[in-house]
């Protein structure tokens, strides 16, 4: 697995592709960009005039009370994801492990697990919480994700106001089949034909 911190969105590696439930590979693939101190700005600009966003809030544990913020995916571009590795004021310089609950960082532990590949450098979650205010609460903004209502609790607890939410896929998949799983891979496998792969 090669995820590197991009020094433009442009360099950013492809991965994973798709694959269909046939495990045929699809016409496209993800592009995973790591947002580092070098292209933050250059990242609140586009978000800031995108008029749809995809959010994913990543925590460190599945405890929403107590749980601490180590991440926000982004997504506003097809086929793209950015991702924010963050860290709180609080927390030690030295501390780079990552004990995530993203889809991201998802990884089976069958495959080699070197800890380092996983450590880009983290921003400042105060910092980057400040930046993105205005555009969480921005009306002309919408926002939609995956449990959505689970991070826009997260985010309210500190003091941002996630809106307008237009669209959830868990939510969606209940509507229309209200007895199946409804976790992620679930919904993309069943809707989409597609797998998502873990990494």
């Amino acid at each position: 697995t090669n995820i590197n911190t991009p020094e433009s969105f442009s360099e950013a590696p492809k991965y994973p592709e798709i694959l269909d439930t046939n495990n045929n590979k699809t016409n496209y693939s993800i592009n995973y960009n790591i947002i580092s101190s070098k292209n933050i700005n250059s990242l609140l600009a586009k978000v800031a005039e995108a008029p749809l966003i995809s959010i994913k809030i990543d925590t460190d544990s599945n405890d929403r009370n107590s749980s601490n913020i180590i991440g926000i995916s982004i997504a506003f571009e097809e086929n793209k994801v950015y991702y924010i590795p963050l860290k709180s004021l609080n927390e030690p310089e030295e501390n780079n492990s990552v004990n995530s609950t993203s889809l991201l960082f998802e990884q089976d532990t069958d495959k080699n697990n070197n800890s380092e590949e996983f450590a880009p450098e983290k921003l400042v979650l105060e910092y980057v919480l400040c930046d993105f205010k205005n555009i969480f609460e921005n009306p002309a903004i919408q926002k939609c994700g995956y449990d959505i209502k689970n991070d826009a609790y997260i985010l309210k607890r500190y003091d941002i106001n996630l809106s307008p939410i237009t669209f959830d896929p868990m939510i969606a998949s209940y509507v229309i089949e209200s007895n199946n799983n409804k976790s992620i891979h679930d919904i993309s496998e069943r809707y989409f034909n597609s797998i998502i792969e873990s990494f």
